[in-house]
């Protein structure tokens, strides 16, 4: 553990930035991603940008080549000596979740899918 949000393998090889959301009214769920996350994540071999979302017995495992591969997608938040991009997920139809994009476009996020356990749910 390197901060409430960020850890990292004993080697520093493999880094995650797990956080967390409540649902929004509209079934949403949203997220911040940090610049400061993004430079943390870029120094590893490996980088993980988890989502969880209260409520839901899954989690999102996005990799940042992913994230990297999309940022321009996201709306961003530039205030004072602040930004961040906006991650906003929603349930659809059949129940899934998918990333909402800048001007009104989606992907779903079915292949990142983690399912989480009943233990690991009630120890959290």
């Amino acid at each position: 553990k390197k901060s409430r949000a960020l850890y990292w393998s004993t080697d520093k090889s493999i880094r995650a930035a797990i956080t967390i959301s409540k649902q929004y009214e509209g079934g949403d769920y949203w997220y911040a991603y940090h610049p400061d996350w993004d430079t943390f994540l870029s120094e590893g071999a490996k980088g993980l940008f988890v989502l969880g979302c209260v409520g839901r017995d899954e989690a999102f495992v996005l990799p940042l080549d992913w994230i990297h591969s999309r940022l321009s997608l996201f709306s961003i938040t530039e205030r004072d000596d602040r930004r961040y991009w906006h991650i906003a997920l929603w349930p659809t139809e059949d129940g899934t979740m998918a990333l909402r994009l800048k001007g009104g476009g989606s992907e779903s996020l079915e292949e990142f899918k983690l399912a989480l356990t009943k233990a690991l749910s009630a120890s959290i």
